[in-house]
């Protein structure tokens, strides 16, 4: 049996190709594996980079189009192997679970914090860190870097806010993390 690969295939196999190709030329020859992954989120293992294919947006719920695609695509992959190049992993897995308890009385007694906050700050923080890190070396991702933050993670949105005092906290932190 023949095992013949789509057009879409193709077309996403040579767009992974170039993409590691430009991440190696943009960070350092440094090894590392690049992967398109469907769903969830882009991330990394500190080694290899997962980055996201498709990409929708929430507030409409349709799929962005093709070349705002292509821009989403190179942004997460530049912030992904961003993280390999100025953050250390494991020191933030191990920040995270020495500060977190899930005992209500750590919190009130400020000996440590909620998991889902701990995570939530540290999370914006770190990408925040990491992405200023990214354009003060190489400022030519800034306008990727940019599309992604503004346009797709955090987007403005006027409906709903206003509605939840937390969310809205946690989106003006995340916006003003990242500026």
């Amino acid at each position: 049996m023949i095992n013949l690969i789509d057009k879409h295939e193709i077309i996403k196999q040579r767009e992974a190709e170039r993409m590691s190709r430009y991440l190696r030329i943009l960070f350092g020859r440094e090894k590392f594996g690049f992967h398109w992954v469907e769903s969830g989120t882009s991330y990394t293992d500190g080694k290899d980079v997962y980055a996201l294919y498709s990409f929708i947006n929430e507030h409409t719920g349709k799929p962005f189009d093709i070349s705002e695609q292509r821009v989403l695509r190179k942004a997460t992959s530049i912030h992904e192997r961003g993280h390999i190049e100025y953050d250390v992993v494991s020191d933030y897995i191990d920040w995270l679970d020495e500060h977190t308890s899930n005992k209500k009385d750590d919190w009130l007694d400020n000996k440590k914090y909620p998991a889902s906050w701990l995570q939530f700050f540290g999370n914006v923080m770190i990408d925040g860190r990491m992405e200023h890190f990214v354009v003060i070396d190489h400022p030519s991702t800034k306008d990727y870097l940019d599309f992604k933050n503004y346009s797709w993670k955090v987007p403005i949105v006027e409906e709903g806010l206003g509605k939840d005092k937390i969310a809205d906290f946690r989106f003006l932190f995340f916006r003003r993390a990242m500026a």
